[in-house]
């Protein structure tokens, strides 16, 4: 029933989002995980700080973040912070992180949208990370919303 919670399976497809419009899989993926309301709502703030990046040319597939470990994600939603969980930082992309930085500055919807997602980001977290395996946790960590946190988080100084 639509009242049983998402399975870790299907919220990292929608995490992920469809790749291009003939995968149906992953829309079928992503509406579940819409109707879901803690997941809707960081899906819902994930596609907008998206689309507001793809605007200056930044999209989450060209990204090379490092492989943070599960135990980097699993510190983190525990609340860990400093050179513990530093492998969440997106290294090599100093432009677009210089570009984010900026934009954060000069533009308060784009402000307003990255901390908003931020916060859903980390409340969603905790709660995956307790029930997810590791393998289940290295593919959540590539998928394009955890891009999105780990260039948004490092723009953010959040890792520190």
């Amino acid at each position: 029933t639509s009242n049983d919670p998402i399975s870790v399976q299907d919220l990292i497809g929608a995490l992920n989002f469809p790749k291009d419009e003939t995968d149906t899989e992953g829309f079928e993926k992503l509406r579940i995980a819409l109707a879901d309301s803690q997941n809707g709502d960081l899906l819902r703030a994930s596609q907008d700080v998206q689309t507001l990046l793809s605007q200056d040319g930044i999209y989450m597939d060209d990204l090379k973040p490092c492989d943070s470990k599960p135990e980097v994600w699993r510190n983190y939603s525990k609340g860990e912070r400093g050179a513990i969980i530093s492998s969440l930082s997106i290294i090599g992309e100093d432009e677009a992180i210089l570009g984010i930085v900026e934009k954060l500055k000069d533009d308060e919807i784009f402000r307003d949208a990255t901390y908003h997602f931020l916060r859903h980001f980390d409340s969603s977290l905790q709660g995956f990370c307790k029930k997810a395996s590791d393998e289940e946790i290295n593919r959540f960590s590539n998928t394009r919303t955890a891009r999105a946190f780990k260039v948004l988080g490092t723009a953010t100084d959040r890792f520190l």
